[in-house]
């Protein structure tokens, strides 16, 4: 440890090692430091500024950065050294009384003296350096301006975030920025290079502390002396709205080279009214091989391990179907009220039914070094659904690909292509055929609406085409790529909203999304004949479809967010097919013992012995009175939204169409012709309708009702349904599917949990030595 450092206490720990520059001083403290005005009578005010162990105040703590200071021996530069750091270091007048973080947290000194906070080893590696020789008492205190850290942190933030190389921070037109704040800062590159991992560590104990304090707020303190008030019951079950609840992901991604496994965290930010996601673990190794289950709940274990208390406050965790851990009880540590359970990811199930639609299983390997693209909606796309390893040798696509390699062989045929591509479709240069890419699923959307496009001009270029390996073109083909079209562009719009964290609600909408594409697939074959050569491909997209839908059914998680999606309740065939009941009062005792079992298990039981009782013999009553009192609450709070969704949902619906310009129609929502048109209604697909109509509905019912009338339970269940994860693959975390570090693999998960909170949170005004994820969303 460098004698030079000044070190910084954390209040996690028991004691740190202090050392000063030039005091020739060492000694343990201990936790237990208060504010130096408590301890003395005295006027001064930049004392407040300050913390002592003791009377004497021999040695202070700095509130801003942590710093300890040792009372030089000369009394005439006693005070002034305190003076002087406030000055200086945080730019405070000395004559001003301090202001803690929570109350001043748009402040310039607050802002700087914020990312003054780091470990007592990440500061003694950052300023190992150890630039300050001064030799008079006040000098030799004060950080100087160029070892500031805060200009140091947002610059390894940016680093991180961006993806720059070090050598970023030694470019010249950098420095010479940089020295506009200083002309002596110079920033080093392993100084940057500590200050990552120093800000990534920073960001894991802010989720430990988020942890600590999600345990103390499950705390439900009840007497020994029953029978339990429902009063009680029903405060606690409000201020359980200020818990916040995880939920874990496990994804992965394989490229040619290496395999990426990732464990994120999403929370509800009840501030920014949005769902947040920090990854906690990430793991890459060479090769391909699928990580097994055992490597899964290993990732899992480590987590728990590495943030004490989080298994606490998680309602789940969303995996895909094939790493579904169905012998659970070995992955996490048991507790007195059980374990997250384990949901399917809803993307991964969409993209099965993408290759199912698309091909077989069974064909070659595909080469991936064309993966990359710079459009980040493919991007999005592409690392969702893989298509590698799937036999497309008899589809559309192969047909369409074999042609346009035809037509690029023979030039004077190309000629002619773009020569009618400009008389007939108006194209002003020359327009290369889009073909598709088996690398990149979304060339799926585009191959096939440019091949819908260029119909006509195709149809009198096809005959000049001598093919050998092909049949001629035939309308039949145009129709299977209307209807192919139809099913991927649904399909894409499942799998952006659902991995979209904007999606506030999603969790309650995965068995809807399904159906509606089995309703989809209903309505295709009524209002068109199907053409033959693609029955193949839609028997097995419904079998997949029907098959993902009954995984979906028997979590019971997702039968509670069902009844939270007011349209299902709506539905007869709906409720018959998921409750096997269309009596409301029944629907009602199946989804209250779920919610019950739901609710039960965050409910921390404390009890007190306050008239010297057995506690032991009473608990079991404690507990009986405690679940009744939960029960009616329930019973009270789902009939209320029972009663409330019939006077609203219908009325909801004709002013959202009247404002939106839809017209229902026999059940069905569809386009409102021009004021005054002859034309009918326009058809709208089943997941347009789910996405464009019922959806937004059913999110503002839900603002409205959480403003002024729900209940407790139903509250509290609602901040659940949105914390859930629907899906295990994330947007935010679509790059990494081709991602290389600039500062090399070692620094993968820092990097990337520094870039996901930066987006998502205002590092220069973040306390992280006291926010936690909920307060450190306050600061805009």
């Amino acid at each position: 440890m460098d004698p030079r450092v000044v070190l910084q206490l954390e209040g996690e720990v028991g004691f740190r090692l202090v050392r000063g520059p030039q005091w020739g001083m060492e000694t343990r403290c201990v936790d237990g430091w208060v504010p130096v005005q408590s301890l003395r009578r005295t006027r001064a005010t930049f004392w407040s500024h300050y913390l002592a162990l003791e009377e004497q105040s021999d040695q202070v703590k700095c509130r801003h950065c942590g710093c300890v200071l040792k009372k030089p021996q000369r009394g005439d530069a006693r005070n002034k050294l305190f003076r002087m750091h406030l000055e200086r270091v945080h730019s405070v007048a000395a004559e001003t009384v301090y202001t803690p973080p929570s109350s001043a947290a748009t402040s310039t000194s607050s802002i700087k003296s914020r990312l003054r906070v780091a470990s007592t080893t990440q500061h003694a590696e950052v300023y190992k350096r150890g630039k300050s020789t001064a030799t008079t008492p006040t000098q030799e205190q004060v950080l100087p301006l160029e070892d500031d850290p805060s200009t140091s942190q947002l610059l390894a933030v940016i680093v991180a975030s961006e993806n720059l190389p070090i050598t970023f921070v030694s470019d010249p037109a950098m420095q010479a920025l940089l020295g506009r704040i200083s002309p002596l800062y110079q920033p080093q590159q392993q100084d940057i290079l500590d200050l990552v991992w120093a800000t990534a560590e920073q960001i894991s104990q802010l989720v430990c502390r988020t942890a600590r304090r999600n345990s103390a707020d499950l705390q439900l303190v009840l007497s020994t002396i029953p029978p339990v008030q429902a009063g009680e019951i029903s405060a606690y079950l409000y201020n359980l709205e200020d818990v916040t609840f995880f939920a874990l992901t496990s994804h992965e991604w394989y490229t040619r080279d290496h395999s990426t496994s990732l464990v994120t965290l999403q929370f509800w930010d009840s501030i920014d009214h949005r769902v947040k996601t920090l990854p906690v673990s990430l793991h890459r190794s060479p090769g391909v091989a699928p990580l097994s289950t055992e490597t899964l709940r290993e990732q899992l274990r480590r987590t728990e391990k590495d943030i004490p208390g989080i298994i606490r406050s998680t309602l789940g965790v969303t995996c895909p179907q094939p790493k579904l851990l169905f012998n659970r009880d070995n992955v996490f540590e048991e507790t007195s009220t059980g374990t997250p359970e384990f949901h399917p990811c809803v993307i991964t199930m969409l993209a099965e039914c993408a290759r199912a639609l698309l091909g077989t299983d069974g064909g070659d390997p595909t080469d991936e070094s064309s993966t990359k693209t710079s459009d980040q909606s493919d991007l999005l796309l592409n690392s969702m659904v893989d298509l590698s390893g799937l036999d497309m040798a008899g589809s559309l696509f192969n047909i369409i690909n074999t042609m346009y390699d035809e037509l690029l062989e023979n030039p004077w045929i190309l000629d002619l292509f773009h020569s009618k591509c400009k008389e007939q479709l108006g194209y002003t240069e020359p327009q290369k055929p889009t073909c598709f890419d088996r690398t990149k699923y979304s060339t799926a959307e585009t191959c096939l609406e440019n091949f819908l496009h260029l119909k006509p001009v195709l149809f009198q270029i096809d005959p000049l085409l001598h093919s050998v390996t092909r049949q001629p073109l035939q309308e039949a083909d145009f129709e299977t790529a209307e209807c192919l079209l139809d099913l991927i562009l649904s399909m894409n719009r499942l799998i952006r909203y659902f991995s979209d964290s904007r999606s506030t609600f999603s969790f309650a909408h995965t068995v809807p999304a399904l159906m509606s594409l089995e309703m989809q697939i209903c309505k295709m074959a009524e209002s068109r004949p199907t053409p033959r050569k693609l029955d193949c491909s839609l028997n097995r997209f419904s079998s997949t479809l029907h098959r993902c839908k009954r995984v979906l059914m028997q979590d019971k998680t997702v039968l509670v967010g069902l009844f939270l999606y007011p349209p299902s309740l709506f539905e007869r065939e709906v409720l018959e097919y998921v409750y096997k009941t269309t009596s409301l009062s029944e629907i009602v005792t199946i989804v209250e013992q779920t919610i019950l079992k739901l609710i039960r298990r965050f409910v921390d039981l404390q009890l007190v012995n306050t008239a010297g009782d057995d506690t032991a013999s009473c608990e079991a009553d404690i507990e009986r009175g405690v679940n009744e009192q939960i029960m009616k609450i329930t019973q009270a709070d789902l009939y209320d939204y029972l009663s409330t969704i019939n006077t609203i949902i219908p009325a909801s619906y004709k002013r959202y169409s009247e404002q939106s310009g839809y017209v229902r129609d026999k059940g069905e929502f569809k386009r409102q012709p021009p004021h005054g048109s002859r034309e009918l209604p326009g058809e709208i697909g089943q997941v347009d309708q789910l996405l464009d109509v019922y959806v937004p509905v059913s999110n503002a019912f839900w603002e409205h009702y959480l403003e002024f009338d729900a209940g407790p339970i139903l509250r509290l269940l609602v901040k659940m349904m949105r914390t859930y994860a629907v899906s295990s693959a994330l947007a935010p975390y679509a790059y990494l599917s081709d991602f290389v570090p600039e500062l090399g693999d070692q620094f993968l998960e820092p990097m990337v949990k520094i870039k996901l909170f930066n987006e998502q949170y205002v590092v220069g005004k973040v306390d992280f030595e006291m926010d936690t994820l909920s307060t450190a969303a306050q600061y805009h």
